[in-house]
């Protein structure tokens, strides 16, 4: 044990008095904004912050020497804000431990994500900044899951690549949508993305499937989901997109082909297919990430021209 001790925020002012003092460790735009004068204020406005989730150490002078921050509406999904003492890594990982097994046992939570944003390397856990935050994550019992690549793309920039595409889009208007529930479960059949492997490991392929479709349902809105048919009139693949309320940024949440259909191209026309959608609804930067190791969705988007802006670390507590 260190010489610290933690606070939780009471409420919403003593949560950004506690943000007010913390400091972005890793140079990457995530953290940049999630540090960045207003952003506090901001998360709790939108329900996605809250002083149950907002934990700090002090030192015994009663300075604030750390703060770990989660995001979630009803519960907390995943840890993402940290700001871990690098001259005093056991005080770090205390307070992560601790923020972690609060949340959880409040929660009862059977796991609980976490994320580090570093900038984009092949190997960020060698960056010199990178290194004692990791350490001290996978101390605290965090496990790593998998590396993904994030981009963000400005329309208005002229600098992406749109596909052409004969693709239509086919709005769905519920998730008892049974052409939507067949193509979510066909996608997932060889999925190279790691959390559904990983899903798939633990649980039934209906299971993965049933909340995906639930935490996209709550992310993004019925009206973000759309199919996507050939010009034969086939069901080939699933795309969701939406913009984010209150700011001029957006996301391609999630694309997927079907695996009769996999090889012509049908990812990058999604890609496309909705960047498109999102840039003449308004939105003015569209962010999106796959994993390393999914080759062809990180070609699609190489292929459109989406740049990448940091790396991005998960793991998982369970």
């Amino acid at each position: 044990m260190s010489d610290i001790t933690i606070v939780r925020a009471t409420d919403d002012a003593h949560v950004i008095e506690l943000w007010s003092h913390a400091t972005a460790r890793i140079d990457s735009p995530s953290n940049h904004r999630y540090f960045s004068e207003g952003y506090a204020q901001f998360g709790l406005d939108r329900g996605l912050r809250s002083p149950a989730y907002t934990f700090a150490a002090l030192d015994d002078q009663g300075h604030q020497v750390g703060l770990v921050a989660g995001q979630g509406r009803e519960a907390p999904e995943v840890i993402d804000v940290m700001d871990l003492p690098s001259d005093r890594p056991e005080a770090g990982v205390e307070l992560l431990r601790h923020a972690a097994e609060t949340m959880r046992d409040e929660h009862a939570l059977d796991e609980l994500a976490l994320i580090v944003f570093t900038p984009p390397s092949d190997v960020p856990t060698e960056l010199a900044d990178v290194v004692p935050v990791v350490t001290a994550v996978e101390a605290a019992g965090f496990a790593p899951l998998v590396q993904r690549r994030n981009y963000a793309l400005r329309p208005a920039d002229d600098t992406w690549s749109p596909t052409p595409t004969r693709l239509r889009l086919d709005p769905v208007s519920s998730l008892d949508d049974p052409r939507l529930r067949a193509m979510h479960l066909a996608v997932l059949e060889g999925s190279l993305d790691a959390h559904h492997v990983d899903g798939l490991q633990r649980h039934t392929v209906q299971e993965v499937s049933d909340e995906e479709l639930t935490f996209m349902l709550k992310a993004d809105g019925i009206e973000s989901f759309f199919l996507a048919v050939d010009p034969d009139g086939h069901d080939v693949g699933l795309v969701v997109g939406s913009s984010w309320d209150g700011t001029p940024r957006g996301s391609v949440s999630f694309v997927g082909v079907h695996p009769d259909h996999r090889g012509h191209g049908y990812a990058a026309q999604l890609t496309t297919a909705m960047t498109t959608r999102l840039s003449e609804a308004g939105v003015e930067e569209i962010i999106a990430d796959t994993d390393v190791t999914n080759v062809p969705m990180a070609a699609a988007f190489g292929s459109v021209a989406f740049p990448q802006i940091q790396t991005r670390l998960d793991y998982v507590l369970r």
